[in-house]
């Protein structure tokens, strides 16, 4: 894999923390963004409270212009916000007024997810494995593309998302058993095994032998984890 990049600028996009106007506290976080970005950030915003614990405040409003509505505006007359998002040409102008302050950290928001602090979130529907673009540069310390590694991270990283997203248990655990290629282990052919995994962040496992080919009685193998 190539260069970590988990703060890097997007040309586009200008992620920005205002300066002197309050900060958030540990439960809220208030967020100013142009609609432009709002439906990416609609998708993602309950992903990054759950992984939090912050609540997002959000208020809606166009990049430019001055109707009372306008992001401009809305700062202009001293309304509150801890992150503004909208265009980086807009951004600039705000910065220039001494209304807001880049941030030292900004992630790049795509439609197909975004990396912060190291957590990738990927929105509802997303599946290519796109989204690893945003946790590397792909670029080793020659400056070469790591087009190979590209690709076979993408590609994990998709068959990772369908797993976590999949509804069957039987499916999920034959995907990740054809990996194996279990039977390449002529003790392992004919056998049948029951499995229990267990539950929280790092579940362990356990594995009994319960039958074996030509045979009606259970076995007394077990091994777990």
């Amino acid at each position: 894999m190539g260069t970590w990049s988990l703060a890097r600028w997007s040309a586009g996009l200008g992620v920005i923390v205002l300066l002197g106007m309050g900060s958030a506290s540990a439960e809220e976080v208030r967020v100013m963004i142009s609609a432009g970005f709002y439906g990416v950030y609609a998708e993602l915003g309950p992903g990054f409270e759950r992984a939090t614990g912050h609540r997002l405040i959000t208020t809606r409003g166009p990049s430019i212009g001055d109707s009372p509505e306008a992001i401009p505006t809305r700062l202009a007359r001293g309304e509150i916000a801890d992150v503004v998002i909208l265009d980086g040409s807009s951004a600039d102008a705000l910065a220039r007024r001494g209304i807001v302050r880049a941030g030292s950290k900004v992630v790049e928001v795509t439609d197909k997810g975004v990396c912060h602090h190291g957590v990738l979130y990927i929105p509802d529907g997303e599946t290519s494995g796109e989204a690893v673009r945003q946790a590397s540069s792909f670029i080793d310390e020659n400056d070469q593309f790591l087009a190979s590694d590209l690709d076979a991270d993408r590609d994990a990283l998709a068959d990772l998302i369908r797993r976590l997203r999949s509804v069957d248990p039987v499916q999920t655990l034959d995907s990740l058993l054809q990996e194996l290629r279990l039977g390449r282990y002529p003790l392992l052919h004919g056998k049948a095994f029951q499995v229990t995994v267990g539950v929280g962040a790092a579940p362990g496992h356990s594995v009994a032998l319960v039958a074996e080919a030509g045979s009606a009685n259970a076995g007394a193998g077990h091994a777990g984890s």
